[in-house]
């Protein structure tokens, strides 16, 4: 299956859960609510990826994972 930008844009998307906006008290709960924002958004469009909070910087710190998940999205 080629890769094509029409098919990009027509894919249909996950619809994740609004949450409320919530002022932080440290940066440490700005970094951890922004990881787990991330980690469910990358997770939802790459599946299996299995990123979370405590395993985000780890798993994408080299580029390889996302660079694999672009190969199969390309073939």
């Amino acid at each position: 299956m080629a890769f094509t930008w029409d098919a990009l844009v027509h894919r249909p998307m996950a619809l994740l859960e609004a949450r409320p906006y919530r002022p932080f008290k440290s940066s440490e709960e700005y970094l951890y609510a922004m990881k787990e924002d991330l980690a469910e958004w990358l997770n939802a469009l790459y599946p299996g990826l299995d990123l979370g909070v405590d395993n985000f910087l780890d798993r994408l710190e080299t580029g390889v994972l996302l660079c694999k998940k672009q190969i199969l999205l390309c073939n």
